[in-house]
């Protein structure tokens, strides 16, 4: 999906929004086999900390800004 959003295919194109449309299902969806199953491949436990919660979307944009940073900015060497 994003290597197709905004070259290939429109950010808001229909296939677009059906592969964001899919991704957001099959992640529902994986979550609640997580949380129902006998031993998770990730538990879903440690999310209710709010420090692990926080320091987790902390890492998640961080990891996306870097790749931002060093793959989709035009004129701008990546980092070593």
């Amino acid at each position: 999906m994003t290597s197709l959003g905004g070259s290939t295919c429109a950010w808001g194109s229909a296939p677009i929004v059906i592969l964001a449309t899919a991704a957001a299902a099959f992640l529902v969806g994986w979550a609640l086999v997580e949380r129902h199953t006998v031993e998770p491949i990730m538990p879903l436990r440690p999310f209710a900390n709010p420090v692990f919660s926080l320091t987790s979307a902390v890492g998640f944009v961080e990891g996306f800004a870097a790749v931002w940073r060093d793959q989709l900015s035009p004129g701008v060497p990546p980092s070593r």
